[in-house]
């Protein structure tokens, strides 16, 4: 029996992700040039990564095609982040018809960059899946109530984190640091509103370093 892991990035945050948790019996469906080592890493996806448009597409068609060649029968799947709910609910079909044991981590019950036929396709993708990964018990109630999926298939594993020393300081610092893309889901509206509610002398210092999308 052998596991594959789903990430066809290979080189963004998601990547770093999976990099953290992976096992070195574990392999990786990426793209080429990805972050992971030579010994886990199976580039199936090519140049998906670096590609736009039609030729990102057919990177990532291409690549689901190597990897339901790849996969055998008593083997695992496991998905994080799918990109294009259509095409993948067709290959996670056939990899269930091969006998294949299809794993889900519901990190976003939707894509964030929702399509009008997300919601129908993803709901397949959960049904066709024989365990569903949740981080925390309000994204499992989240996902009951859009979801009908039965409850055996749900677990509950919590979210790794890698630990800090912070050294106590007498006085803290009234400044914040908000960075990474900046897209509507992230929530930065609502930081500066919260900010507004803090209790400090000083006033508050927002710092925002980010792309904007």
């Amino acid at each position: 029996m052998k596991i594959f892991i789903f990430e066809p990035n290979g080189r963004t945050n998601t990547a770093k992700y999976v990099k953290n948790i992976i096992q070195n019996e574990q392999k990786v469906f990426t793209s080429s040039g990805s972050i992971y080592k030579s010994e886990v890493e199976e580039p199936v996806f090519g140049k998906y990564h670096s590609s736009k448009g039609l030729g990102k597409l057919g990177y990532y068609l291409l690549g689901w095609i190597r990897a339901v060649v790849k996969v055998s029968k008593r083997d695992i799947f496991h998905y994080h982040w799918l990109k294009l709910s259509p095409l993948d609910f067709f290959f996670i079909m056939l990899l269930k018809r091969k006998g294949v044991q299809v794993i889900g981590t519901v990190h976003n019950i939707l894509p964030h960059e929702r399509m009008f036929y997300d919601d129908y396709f993803f709901a397949r993708i959960y049904k066709w899946s024989n365990v569903l990964i949740f981080h925390t018990e309000g994204i499992l109630e989240t996902f009951i109530a859009k979801f009908s999926i039965p409850k055996n298939k749900f677990k509950i594993i919590s979210h790794y984190y890698d630990p800090v020393t912070i050294e106590q300081q007498k006085e803290i610092p009234e400044k914040m640091l908000f960075f990474g893309n900046i897209r509507h889901y992230k929530g930065l509206e609502l930081l500066i509103e919260a900010i507004k509610l803090l209790p400090s002398k000083k006033g508050w210092e927002l710092c925002v370093a980010g792309r904007p999308e």
